[in-house]
Order: structure tokens, then C-alpha cells, then sequence
């Protein structure tokens, strides 16, 4: 797959376009064929430097905001099938801290972000938690 990858900090030239192995999907997960992802402020943010989410490495795929169309499931997913569209909430919280059981991902400590410190739209396909 193609995606554009940020080796450094900086401007537009620490992004480049390369080709890829394709995510494959875990069990709990859905691969994501995108269809379209904005440039999201925390995009720009982090390309210039210093990555602001923790465990965030480079080379890294920006790309928070995606929407497509599933593209395969895993083995443990059974609510979603190829085909489906689907809007990411680039937000995964771990599901079992407190802040998570109280509905605010956004707050957990082991907070993942798509795009942010995971590997994100700016990329044919992605694979994420179903």
C-alpha cells in the first residue's frame, strides 16, 4: 500500500510517500480501506516536533480524522463486514481504567490515538479496534 511517512520534524519535507506491507487486522480488529482523512491540527503539531503523545515514534502515518469502507475483519468481529463505512473515532482508551468505564477515552492514561502515536489515514488502509 502507499502512505505517507514522517522520518523527522520539520516542514513538508520530513513526509514522504512509500509503499508498504498492508496492515493486516486482528481479531478484535477491522482493516479500513480509506476513503478520505483530513489534516487534523495535531497532524501539523507533531510533524513539526516534538511528538505530544505519549510513545509517539517516527517513522510514524499521521492521519486522525479517517473515514472509508471496511475492508477485512478478524476473526472476532461479528458486527461489522466488508463493505460497511465506517467514521473512526481516532480515540482508544485501554477499556478498563476508570476514565474509560466512565465513557472518556480521551482521558485514559494508555490513551491511543490513530494518527497520533498508532499508525493512521495518511495511508491506503489502516487497521483499528473494531
Amino acid at each position: 500500500m502507499r502512505a505517507m511517512i514522517q522520518t523527522g520534524f520539520g516542514g513538508p519535507e520530513v513526509v514522504r510517500l512509500e509503499h508498504l506491507p498492508e496492515p493486516a487486522p486482528g481479531p478484535g480488529d477491522v482493516l479500513v480501506r480509506v476513503r478520505a482523512c483530513a489534516l487534523n491540527q495535531l497532524d501539523s503539531l507533531q510533524r513539526r516536533g516534538p511528538g505530544l503523545l505519549p510513545d509517539f515514534r517516527l517513522p510514524h502515518i499521521a492521519g486522525m480524522d479517517v473515514a472509508g469502507r471496511v475492508a477485512a475483519v478478524g476473526t472476532a468481529v461479528d458486527h461489522l463486514q466488508p463493505g460497511d463505512p465506517v467514521l473512526l473515532d481516532p480515540t482508544l482508551g485501554c477499556g478498563s481504567c476508570d476514565r474509560c468505564r466512565d465513557g472518556q477515552p480521551g482521558h485514559c492514561p494508555s490513551i491511543r490515538v490513530v494518527g497520533g502515536n498508532i499508525p493512521g489515514g495518511f495511508a491506503e488502509y489502516v487497521a483499528v479496534p473494531a
